[in-house]
């Protein structure tokens, strides 16, 4: 799936593009809201476009890595159990402090970040605020 694939959320879409095109992207993100209106579609589509040579073709091994959450420099955080726990936020600091293997850069996606423990929630700000 592209940014075209995406249903609504065009000021956001566009906001995202001009970004990508400008070299101007933040080094943070948070995309929130009800869940199944495509905050994760989104987030996707912007690690496709950062690593895939096309822009985020959709049709690449590099996308149908990210598209399977299985490429080297993509980092799905996801709830173990109920919440994110401190544990896998510093497996996540671990990984994102070693080089990317593929792309020019890692991402981290952090899916249900208003799960994350308080620990894991001040270790990961700490993780967000160094330059």
């Amino acid at each position: 799936m592209t940014f075209g694939d995406i249903i609504g959320h065009t000021g956001q879409i566009d906001l995202l593009r001009r970004a990508l095109a400008s070299d101007r992207l933040g080094h943070a993100y948070l995309f929130y809201g009800p869940e199944g209106v495509g905050k994760k579609l989104v987030a996707l589509s912007i690690a496709r476009a950062l690593f895939c040579s096309e822009g985020g073709c959709g049709v690449c091994s590099v996308c149908r890595k990210v598209d399977h959450h299985n490429h080297p420099d993509l980092h799905l955080l996801e709830p173990d159990g109920a919440n994110i726990k401190i544990d896998q936020i510093r497996e996540l600091q671990r990984e994102l402090a070693l080089h990317p293997l593929e792309a020019e850069r890692k991402i981290a996606l952090l899916d249900r970040a208003d799960t994350l423990n308080l620990a894991a929630a001040n270790s990961f700000l700490k993780t967000l605020e160094e330059p």
